[in-house]
């Protein structure tokens, strides 16, 4: 499971008490988190290519992996 998610991110900041307790319940699966920056313009280009590619719609985005295969990409909004 690969967490995306940005510290200027309202939504980043307030899903992430959610998506921690998913990774300290699901214990045998392997989490990781990145963290987008905006460090710059060009920075800030690469990153909107890096997210378009994956089809996010938004921050936080996070994509279930088995293996190399990707099984599930969403952006995660709070319910």
């Amino acid at each position: 499971v690969v967490k995306y998610q940005a510290p200027w991110c309202r939504t980043c900041r307030a899903m992430a008490p959610l998506l921690d307790r998913q990774a300290n319940k699901h214990q045998e699966l392997r989490y990781f988190s990145l963290e987008c920056r905006r460090d710059g313009k060009a920075a800030g280009e690469r990153m909107h290519k890096f997210f378009v590619e994956r089809g996010a719609k938004g921050l936080p985005f996070v994509e279930v992996y088995r293996g190399d295969t990707l099984l599930e990409a969403t952006t995660v909004a709070p319910t």
